[in-house]
């Protein structure tokens, strides 16, 4: 990947240099994007992208029905006549995600805008986090979501432990087992400390997961590891069982240069975003004795 030199001086006039880095900034920013969409908890949800609109709908159907032998009527009055059903809309509100830091002049010339620059990375680490954010706030408000664990056992005693293997495993298999052909994963939202606590049981050292984990840095029992401060308890999030849209083309990336506030580069990015969770029945939280 190129990268640039942001060394005042190539500039006589600062108005080139300002633009030069705008420019720089919203090329790099809006690459690492597309480098960002398959991360984070949006990698499992089902994505849709609209030209504009305060909301993104979508949609599901009732079950069909299916049978062999004779072929029944499905006019009014047959076995099938109302199976099925009207599709039921899921609205996703659409708001703003951003970004912002200051950014020392001297740090400017020492990092760079390049693509796998200090800046660029941190910058869409925060989107990433803020859309985590948004996920799981909009899990954890769903009336309906699937409770395991016991409440009177730590978060790493063998019976809770057990439980989140078992929902782990159930979630990859019904993903790995779609009928629609479902690429994307299952995943387990959990924070470091939670997962480090479960990790260090026994259970994974001397018992019977030991070497369960492999590397233990990707995969908990087929689910893909999202390590989040947004989740409060380990939840097992199985595929497009969350809806997640955006508007077309919204990134919008300013890297704007104010020598008067402590000669400080202003860099700010911002883009779209709305969650909407369209089956909360399917995710299954962890309860464990917090107190």
């Amino acid at each position: 990947m190129k990268k640039f030199n942001l060394n005042i001086q190539l500039f006589a006039d600062p108005t080139d240099y300002t633009q030069s880095v705008q420019k720089m900034y919203d090329t790099n920013l809006t690459a690492f994007s597309k480098e960002l969409k398959g991360q984070g908890l949006k990698k499992g949800c089902q994505i849709k992208t609209e030209a504009k609109g305060d909301t993104i709908s979508f949609y599901r159907r009732g079950a069909g029905k299916s049978g062999s032998g004779a072929v029944p009527s499905m006019f009014p009055g047959g076995a099938t006549s109302n199976q099925g059903g009207k599709p039921q809309s899921f609205i996703a509100t659409i708001t703003k995600i951003w970004s912002q830091q200051h950014v020392e002049k001297s740090d400017m010339n020492k990092t760079g805008l390049d693509i796998k620059g200090a800046t660029i990375i941190s910058m869409g680490d925060e989107i990433l986090r803020t859309e985590d954010k948004m996920i799981m706030a909009a899990v954890y408000l769903s009336p309906g979501i699937a409770l395991r664990g016991d409440v009177t056992l730590d978060i790493d005693s063998e019976q809770n432990i057990r439980a989140l293997v078992g929902t782990c495993r159930r979630a990859a298999l019904r993903a790995k087992q779609s009928v629609a052909g479902n690429t994307k994963p299952a995943q387990l939202a959990i924070s470091l400390d939670h997962y480090e606590k479960i990790c260090s049981h026994d259970i994974f050292i001397n018992g019977d997961y030991k070497n369960a984990l492999g590397d233990g840095m990707s995969n908990f029992f087929g689910a893909e590891l999202r390590i989040t401060d947004a989740a409060t308890a380990p939840t097992v999030i199985p595929p497009e069982v969350i809806g997640w849209g955006e508007w077309e083309g919204t990134m919008e990336n300013s890297a704007v240069y104010f020598p008067t506030d402590g000669e400080k580069w202003h860099i700010q990015s911002v883009k779209s975003g709305g969650v909407v969770v369209i089956e909360p029945e399917l995710i299954t939280k962890l309860q464990f004795k917090t107190a």
